[in-house]
């Protein structure tokens, strides 16, 4: 049954009302007789057809769905999604992670980012490295410049390999990064030997 769905399937996947898809096929409208089958009492909707069809709808549906209401770091209450922000900061030993994402205003992006924080800690070495203020990162924007976007990438992810294998550099007991840590391009592209 994964390529048919129910109409109340189709509905939980579309927005639109299950009674409104049994409307089109009573009228023999907008849904193709080659896209729907009987079974039983029951109408089927081909899958494949209904994503197409409507895949403007489902995607808004599923922003909707990710869109939070969130208290940012200036007081105001706004709309973000939690699927595209970003960890900006973090603290594992007070127990907070900040985060940045883009506001939403109507279920519709705007081009405002804001900050804001939740309780919480981050505990993967790849998570910490996306922080826009560690020095890792800093020092390798500088020594990765020249390198093209799939060398770039690599590099990258030896990166991670490597600070995941030394935590201990670059990061306290806490898992935050070291205070006093200093980490030059030309660190960097010893590490990587670029």
């Amino acid at each position: 049954m994964d390529k048919w769905l129910t109409l109340k399937e189709a509905e939980q996947l579309t927005g639109v009302k299950h009674n409104t898809f049994g409307s089109y096929i009573t009228r023999n409208k907008v849904i193709p007789e080659n896209k729907r089958i009987k079974k039983g009492n029951m109408w089927l909707i081909d899958r494949e057809w209904l994503e197409e069809k409507y895949k403007d709808k489902i995607k808004e549906r599923e922003t909707m769905t990710n869109l939070v209401l969130i208290k940012d770091d200036q007081g105001r209450d706004v709309y973000v999604n939690i699927n595209d922000r970003k960890i900006y900061d973090y603290s594992n030993k007070e127990n907070w992670i900040e985060y940045n994402a883009r506001i939403y205003r109507d279920g519709e992006p705007t081009m405002f980012f804001t900050n804001y924080r939740e309780a919480g800690k981050v505990l993967e070495v790849k998570d910490r490295m996306e922080t826009w203020n560690n020095a890792a990162k800093l020092g390798f924007a500088i020594a990765s410049a020249d390198l093209n976007k799939n060398d770039k990438e690599v590099a990258w992810q030896g990166l991670i390999e490597h600070i995941k294998k030394n935590e201990e550099q670059y990061f306290d007991s806490n898992g935050d990064w070291k205070l006093d840590l200093k980490v030059t391009a030309a660190d960097i592209k010893a590490i990587l030997k670029l």
